[in-house]
């Protein structure tokens, strides 16, 4: 079983600048956000350099066509005093100039897909057949586990699995606030021997005490809103 050991991110300070919310008819904007929100700078591993068993590497000799690379993203909130936030939506677009979208790059295998609750993990990540990610990983504060037959509230889904477009919804319940750091990766697929770009996007709605809800988007540093994939 391949395994890759995750080396921390370099983090930048990302303020969130708030988008106009009609408010009875009228427009309204609320100031924006410094010291919420810090993004990863992507980092690309090709697949090709990791300790992969003989099967993983068979899969890949058996793809000529292809390559594989692991995007890693990362992303940490910090709420503030009277200030939640509800939701947070990390997308990533790629895209290879004159290639046809379902030709080009696309998401293989995205980690994590699904969590009920937050968890402290191991900084490696885990491939299985296929170069499928085995590990969800997730770095932030531990919550208690419990047992229980009723379906629990997902807090962080992914999205966009074997398409172009990949996302990762955050959302907040009575029990869980959307905050700490968290990382985000996926086995990207494209046309061997290529350059794919990836952009970065980061919307939230954060709930202020006077204002209500208002939606924010991330001004992201150049570092942290593309990344080049070959």
């Amino acid at each position: 079983m391949g395994e890759l050991h995750l080396d921390e991110l370099a983090s930048v300070p990302t303020t969130l600048v708030a988008e106009e919310r009609t408010v009875k008819g009228r427009g309204r904007t609320a100031p924006s956000l410094d010291g919420r929100l810090s993004v990863g700078v992507p980092t690309v591993t090709p697949l090709v350099t990791v300790d992969l068993d003989d099967g993983q590497r068979r899969y890949i000799e058996a793809q000529p066509d292809h390559q594989f690379h692991l995007l890693h993203l990362g992303c940490s909130f910090l709420g503030g005093d009277g200030e939640r936030i509800e939701s947070a939506w990390f997308e990533v677009h790629m895209e290879q100039p004159g290639i046809p979208a379902e030709a080009g790059p696309i998401a293989w295998s995205m980690s994590p897909t699904r969590l009920v609750e937050k968890k402290t993990v191991a900084r490696t990540v885990s491939f299985g057949a296929e170069l499928k990610i085995l590990d969800a990983l997730s770095i932030g504060p531990s919550v208690e586990q419990t047992t229980t037959t009723e379906p629990k509230h997902a807090w962080l889904r992914a999205f966009g699995e074997l398409e172009p477009t990949i996302a990762w919804e955050f959302r907040s319940s009575n029990t869980i606030e959307i905050d700490g750091s968290h990382r985000l990766l996926a086995v990207i697929r494209s046309p061997a021997g290529t350059n794919s770009e990836a952009r970065v996007n980061l919307v939230a709605n954060v709930r202020r005490k006077v204002l209500g809800i208002f939606p924010f988007r991330a001004d992201l540093d150049p570092a942290t809103r593309t990344v080049m994939i070959g």
